[in-house]
C-alpha cells in the first residue's frame, strides 16, 4: 500500500463515516418522535440506526489500517465534510426529501467503490447499498404522500425539494473531480477506462493482482426527478 494510497484510503472512509453520522446528528432529536405516524417515528428511528451502523463499519475499515477516526463522533455540526450535514431540519418534507436526494447521493458514491482494490470495502457495502436505497425509497414516498395531500402539501415537499437539490449539487462537487480521479487511478472507486488489473488490498498489508468485477455506475449528469411544477 502506497502512501498516495493509504492517504486517499483515509479521505475516502473518513468522509463516508462522517456523512453517515452527520444524518442522525441532524433529525434524531427533532423527528424521531415527532414524524407524522407512529410507522414513521419508527422508521426514523430504523434509518439513524442503519446509518449510525454504517458509519460504525466504515471507522472499523479504518482500523484495519491502524487509523483511529472515532472523533468524528462527536464532531460539532458546523464542522461536518459536506455542507448538506449542517444544515437544519425543521419540516417533514425536509426529512423527505434529505433521504430522497442526500442518500441517493450517497448511495451513487457507495456504488463507485464497488470493486475497489480495497478488498475489505466489498465485503461491506452490499448490506449499506441496500439499506441506502430503503432510505432513498422512503424520502420519494413520503414526498409523494405530501404531494397528493393537496395544495399546502405540494407546496412544503417543492419548497424542500428546491433546498436539498441545492445541496445535494453542492455536495457533489466538494467531493471534487481532482479528488474522484486520483481515487479512480489507485483503484478505490470505480474508473470506466483503465488498463490491466490494480493490486488488490485486503486490508492484512498483503496484495494480489486478481481482476475485480466492476459494475457500471450512474451515467454521468443523471437527474433525480423533482416534483412536478405544472398543476
Amino acid at each position: 500500500m502506497t502512501p498516495e494510497y493509504k492517504d486517499l484510503l483515509i479521505r475516502l472512509l473518513t468522509i463516508q463515516a462522517d456523512c453517515e453520522i452527520g444524518g442522525p446528528h441532524i433529525y434524531v432529536d427533532h423527528w424521531t418522535l415527532r414524524a407524522p405516524t407512529v410507522d414513521d417515528q419508527w422508521r426514523v428511528a430504523r434509518i439513524a440506526s442503519e446509518e449510525i451502523d454504517h458509519c460504525r463499519k466504515m471507522l472499523r475499515l479504518l482500523n484495519l489500517i491502524e487509523v483511529d477516526r472515532s472523533d468524528i463522533l462527536e464532531r460539532p455540526r458546523s464542522k461536518r465534510e459536506v455542507d448538506a450535514f449542517k444544515e437544519d431540519m425543521p419540516t417533514w418534507a425536509d426529512f423527505a426529501a434529505f433521504g430522497f436526494l442526500i442518500d441517493k447521493v450517497g448511495e451513487y458514491q457507495l456504488d463507485e467503490m464497488v470493486g475497489s482494490t480495497f478488498a475489505p470495502i466489498d465485503d461491506t457495502l452490499p448490506i449499506i447499498l441496500r439499506e441506502e436505497k430503503g432510505h432513498v425509497a422512503y424520502g420519494e414516498q413520503q414526498l409523494q404522500k405530501l404531494i397528493d395531500s393537496g395544495t399546502d402539501g405540494k407546496t412544503q415537499a417543492q419548497a424542500a425539494i428546491s433546498k436539498w437539490v441545492r445541496h445535494r449539487t453542492r455536495h457533489v462537487r466538494q467531493v471534487g473531480l481532482g479528488a474522484h480521479r486520483a481515487l479512480s487511478r489507485v483503484g478505490l472507486e470505480e474508473a470506466h477506462e483503465r488498463g490491466g488489473a490494480p493490486a488488490v488490498h485486503r486490508g492484512d498489508g498483503a496484495q494480489d493482482h486478481r481482476a475485480r468485477p466492476r459494475r457500471t455506475g450512474p451515467a454521468a449528469g443523471q437527474e433525480v426527478p423533482l416534483a412536478d411544477d405544472s398543476a
